[in-house]
């Protein structure tokens, strides 16, 4: 059937372009607006347009990072053993990426790609030491790099290096930034083109170009199974939540982390071979879509940060058309998100959130089932003040409520790479949101919110370390003073030279000294 449906829409494809060429329904005039002209006219506008962007697409090959050198003459494997800097190595791990600009301008280059280009193993990557590999970057000018991994979030699969342009000897303009766009704005049916390294045919530097249309928005690759007993035990993308763009062109091996752009040449999306990792490769493309959000996590990750997102502290469920039919009156929404169980002591119970309430918007955007409630939510970030649409359907009335957001539990945390800190340590002592870390919650995070901050770090011979401290407790008050981020954990110790009072969430109390 589907090579049977490839065959007619490549015939229907034909016919319109010999329409086109031949003039058929015009009478075949010449001329400046003929069929004819006006198609080569837009060809030639494509190529200029693939001709600029080009540029700010590179490849990228994973290699072992070479053993430091022993004094001793090394003998290739074989006489003609290429070398990761030849042109005809062809690398086993291999992706794509798009050159961008630093979040603050200036001579910086940073390159945007997807977090298992850098990792390696498919989407969902087992820890690896960064040390082990060394990450190659292929300029459209040819020019080689080894790039530095700035940091990378699993929970976007996205991940950011930097180009050492100055330190190669590599002109700026070798690395022309890529414009970015909005993919807020694009429409089902809008033209793409997109550039990658299918199966490191790129390795060269020249990327590969398709075109295609839009298929559909906010497309998941797979929905999480049933009901979201514990949202936080599991280590699917946000992307398994509902936020790719489809692309009815073919996203191969080594595409991941390639350009997806619009006719006029910004970044709309970043190519993912998501769908080929998952084993149906041939009937589907995805992109993530360059956004609001997926700008949020762009910047974090150009300056070094982890990447944060929000969490409500709910058990969802979905509000199908059955529950809201009788609400006709209420709300015109067919679907939506329904409260199936509130975490005591989470955003959702402070705001007053109660169960079985529906949440049909978030911010002003719809919420049509619990994976969209999840995923709207995780865009914002912890401390943000989220607006809910609900609809209490023991009232019979629609409220507002303005949620302040605490941070999604991050579940498996060592494949987090990050080079700065958003939350600076104080004595020897690295603090973040309660529930910042999956693997320090409870068994069952749905019977009892944690209070305070979570102590994620001591450093050895530090006073936190001296005064007792340990990896996993949670700091509810320092000096009496009650916690519930790292903002006010660091306001309650800032400018106290002496020794400081932490209250634990066991009841202890512990008296860290001063430096």
């Amino acid at each position: 059937m589907i090579p049977a449906l490839l065959s007619l829409r490549i015939r229907l494809w034909r016919l319109c372009l010999a329409s086109l060429v031949l003039g058929v329904g015009t009478g075949g005039a010449e001329g400046d607006d003929s069929p004819r002209d006006l198609l080569h006219g837009w060809q030639t506008a494509l190529m200029d347009m693939i001709a600029r962007v080009e540029p700010s697409v590179v490849s990228i090959a994973r290699v072992p990072t070479p053993p430091p050198p022993t004094g001793l003459p090394r003998r290739p494997l074989i006489p003609w053993e290429p070398r990761p800097q030849d042109a005809g190595f062809v690398p086993t791990d291999f992706g794509s990426g798009v050159i961008v600009a630093g979040p603050e301008g200036g001579d910086e280059r940073f390159v945007l790609t997807m977090a298992h280009v850098v990792f390696g193993g498919g989407i969902r990557p087992s820890a690896a030491d960064p040390a082990a590999t060394t990450i190659l970057v292929r300029l459209a000018s040819r020019h080689l790099l080894t790039a530095e991994l700035v940091a990378a979030d699993p929970r976007s699969d996205l991940a950011v290096l930097r180009l050492p342009l100055a330190a190669a000897g590599v002109p700026l303009e070798a690395a022309p930034p890529m414009e970015l766009g909005d993919a807020a704005t694009v429409r089902k049916g809008q033209l793409v083109v997109a550039f990658g390294n299918p199966y490191a045919i790129a390795r060269d530097g020249s990327a590969s170009v398709s075109i295609g249309i839009v298929s559909n928005l906010s497309r998941k690759p797979w929905p999480p199974g049933g009901v979201l007993l514990d949202p936080t035990e599991t280590n699917l993308t946000i992307h398994h939540f509902g936020t790719l763009l489809h692309i009815d062109t073919r996203l191969n091996l080594g595409t991941s982390g390639g350009a997806v752009v619009d006719l006029d040449g910004r970044l709309i999306g970043l190519a993912t071979s998501l769908a080929a990792l998952e084993g149906y490769e041939t009937s589907v493309g995805y992109a993530v879509p360059v956004d609001v959000p997926m700008r949020r996590i762009v910047a974090s990750l150009c300056q070094g940060y982890e990447v944060e997102y929000g969490f409500l502290g709910i058990q969802p469920g979905d509000a199908d058309a059955g529950m809201l039919r009788e609400f006709r009156d209420l709300t015109a929404q067919a679907t939506a998100a329904r409260v199936r169980r509130i975490v005591p002591g989470s955003p959702a119970d402070r705001c007053g959130l109660k169960t079985n309430d529906v949440v049909l918007a978030v911010q002003g955007v719809p919420v049509y089932s619990e994976v969209d409630l999840v995923r709207e939510v995780g865009w914002l970030g912890p401390d943000v003040e989220a607006e809910l649409s609900v609809l209490r359907p023991s009232e019979r009335r629609l409220l507002t409520l303005t949620c302040r957001l605490a941070k999604w539990p991050v579940y498996d945390d060592s494949l987090l790479v990050v080079t700065r800190e958003r939350h600076p340590a104080w004595r020897g002592l690295h603090i973040d949101y309660p529930t910042a870390r999956r693997r320090f919650l409870p068994g069952n995070i749905l019977e009892r919110f944690p209070d305070g901050v979570v102590v994620t770090q001591v450093d050895p011979g530090s006073p936190a370390d001296a005064a007792g401290l340990q990896t996993g407790r949670f700091i509810t008050q320092v000096e009496n003073k009650s916690l519930s981020s790292p903002r006010e954990f660091s306001e309650a110790v800032q400018g106290r030279s002496g020794p400081v009072l932490l209250r634990l969430s066991d009841g202890r109390t512990i008296r860290v000294p001063p430096e």
